[in-house]
């Protein structure tokens, strides 16, 4: 809320920034909280990372100085940003490839060696990266 805040003042109508000023504030202030640990999160229950969603929204109509009634779908495309669950998805992608292609990383064997029938049997637990992402 402290970078919402921040963007909230910056994006004073007479005064403020302009709009590409602002979303870049928006990625490295904002954005960039939402990325760190999304690894860790990203596999967290749907309902706890929907939470997540009415904050960046906010911060993206801050940024390009929409109402609060505008519709997300629409101020997406305009600025750029994918939805967060997207962005939280490339992410981890991008590192379950990065980790693929290096075998000697500490954390190699715990996604890619680690066979757990628990996650195989019951479909109501929260799966690892390990079985998200396995291709």
């Amino acid at each position: 809320m402290k970078s919402i805040n921040l963007l909230k003042i910056l994006a004073h109508t007479s005064w403020g920034a302009n709009h590409s000023s602002l979303l870049t504030i928006y990625g490295s202030v904002v954005r960039s909280k939402f990325d760190y640990g999304s690894i860790v999160y990203g596999s967290a229950r749907k309902s706890y990372l929907s939470k997540l969603e009415p904050v960046a929204n906010a911060a993206l109509r801050l940024s390009l100085g929409a109402f609060r009634t505008s519709p997300i779908p629409s101020l997406q495309p305009l600025s750029g940003e994918p939805p967060v669950s997207i962005r939280r998805d490339q992410l981890a992608l991008q590192f379950y490839y990065k980790l693929n292609s290096n075998i000697k990383n500490p954390a190699y064997n715990t996604i890619f060696n680690n066979t757990n029938p628990l996650f195989q049997r019951n479909s109501n637990t929260i799966q690892p990266l390990n079985y998200v992402y396995a291709i």
